[in-house]
């Protein structure tokens, strides 16, 4: 980050009362997590951070159980199949998903992140922030264009190892 926009976001923080809280996220990050059931442990945890939704819900995290030997995937429903809880009392370290029914020896539970591809800020309509606003909204319109473009691709399942 040059001098300028450190200048700027030093303002803009003081400016709203804001904490300097800037945190990076590589796109090593891992946003999924696979286990392998053995018919009793109900506990798993996972290790990217998700956000919360409305009502506690946790929108951008999807569990799903792949049968091994069929590899036939069922989408699990959160409060139904499976809870969230957080590490530390928040998402931004992980958690975990408890499932109602363990999953057996022939089954493997996938917990992965599945972020919403939308922009929800709307933080100015002038000067500085109105420039930033203009670049989360571009930055939404690629990972939407970018997402149509992998829809047209040829994929494998997601329980399946990422080295195929």
């Amino acid at each position: 980050m040059d001098v300028k926009k450190m200048i700027v976001l030093a303002i803009l923080m003081a400016f709203y009362g804001c904490q300097p809280a800037i945190a990076t996220m590589s796109n090593q990050t891992a946003r999924e997590t696979l286990y392998t059931g053995d018919g009793a442990t109900t506990a798993f945890t996972f290790s990217f951070p998700i956000d919360t939704g409305s009502a506690g819900s946790h929108p951008d995290l999807e569990v799903w159980l792949r049968t091994i030997a069929t590899g036939a995937q069922v989408q699990q429903t959160e409060t139904t199949q499976y809870s969230v809880s957080a590490t530390n009392n928040d998402f931004s370290s992980g958690g975990t998903v408890t499932m109602v029914t363990a999953p057996a020896a022939t089954e493997k539970l996938l917990i992965l992140r599945n972020t919403p591809q939308t922009q929800g800020s709307d933080i100015g309509s002038s000067g500085v922030l109105l420039t930033i606003e203009n670049a989360l909204d571009k930055l939404t319109k690629i990972v939407i264009d970018l997402q149509e473009e992998v829809n047209r691709c040829i994929k494998i399942p997601k329980s399946d190892a990422a080295t195929l």
